[in-house]
């Protein structure tokens, strides 16, 4: 765990995802005089990471927490930038899904949508597209 403020100490006793998103979730900056936690205002509390895959690539991201904000966790540089509304009105965010117990994919807003254990992403819009490239891969 990263115990310190702003400290990015690595515990090598969980596997290096969990680790690094503890990390992550006790990253905190100084505000003036107030601390302020960045990614406990951003994620919804979760105990674990689900597996998802994204174009065929397979992921560990939060669960509970949206689709959108999972993207976010994978590429915390280039989301936030993204033009995302964030309340299902722009539809930039929009990608096909498959969960785990159905049989084929359905168009869903990944800004509505919660994350689950299994899900296979196999259409991205061209906003998400670019935003995630770096973590796709060609």
């Amino acid at each position: 765990m990263c115990p310190v403020p702003g400290s990015w100490a690595l515990d090598t006793t969980q596997p290096a995802t969990v680790a690094a998103a503890r990390c992550v979730a006790y990253f905190t900056i100084e505000v003036g005089a107030r601390e302020s936690e960045i990614m406990s205002e951003v994620f919804r509390p979760f105990e674990r990471l689900v597996e998802i895959s994204v174009l065929g690539r397979t992921f560990l991201v939060p669960e509970k927490n949206s689709v959108l904000r999972c993207f976010q966790f994978i590429s915390p540089d280039t989301i936030p930038y993204g033009r995302f509304c964030w309340n299902q009105e722009c539809q930039y965010c929009r990608v096909d899904c498959q969960l785990a117990d159905d049989t084929q994919a359905r168009p869903i807003l990944s800004c509505k949508f919660m994350v689950s254990e299994g899900m296979n992403i196999s259409q991205l819009a061209p906003e998400l597209v670019g935003c995630l490239r770096s973590k796709l891969g060609p």
